[in-house]
């Protein structure tokens, strides 16, 4: 059974980051008419919107139940940067 959970995992995993490759090839253009909203990206197209990530997350639940969806929040930069402090260790 494991080895059928791992094969769905690795699925979902590759159609997510088909999904990342889509919402990147169309940032330019959500970029103009949904900035500071969530998108939702299946199958590689736009399926919906919102400013409300949650309500956005229900719908698409309902309409795609145990679909891989992607929703992402339309900024300026197409990738998330994370910065994080590392703390400074005394006497290394």
């Amino acid at each position: 059974m494991s080895s059928l959970r791992e094969f769905l995992r690795n699925e979902a995993r590759q159609q997510m980051q088909s999904e990342m490759q889509a919402f990147q090839a169309m940032h330019a253009e959500l970029l103009v008419q949904y900035r500071g909203e969530f998108v939702a990206i299946y199958q590689g197209k736009l399926i919906d919107h919102d400013a409300d990530q949650l309500a956005l997350f229900q719908r698409t639940q309902q309409r795609h139940p145990n679909r891989t969806v992607l929703i992402k929040p339309v900024q300026d930069d197409p990738e998330e940067v994370y910065s994080f402090r590392s703390p400074v260790l005394e006497g290394v």
